[in-house]
């Protein structure tokens, strides 16, 4: 009986290698503001979507309060954060 199930486990029970980002890894990549200023000696803050998460800069790099970044990665509860390139306006 085993092995006529089977068949049926794999096809509709199983997952899919298509994983999608859930809950904070859905981050990665999303755009926000800072919010209190980060240095390369200390955490600062970032407001993604309508939460604020503490961060750090990806490459030390000092980033003041109102500066775009993109966020990066995930290291434990803070996230690493780049600046977002801005394009620029033409007339």
């Amino acid at each position: 009986m085993l092995f006529l199930t089977k068949p049926f486990v794999d096809k509709y029970i199983t997952k899919n290698d298509k994983s999608v980002a859930t809950n904070a890894f859905s981050l990665i990549g999303k755009k926000g503001i800072v919010t209190k200023e980060i240095t390369s000696t200390s955490y600062g803050q970032v407001k993604v979507g309508e939460e604020v998460w503490t961060s750090v800069s990806e490459d030390s790099t000092p980033l003041s309060e109102g500066t775009e970044i993109e966020v990066v990665k995930i290291d434990g509860v803070k996230l690493v954060v780049k600046p977002a390139k801005v394009l620029a306006k033409t007339n």
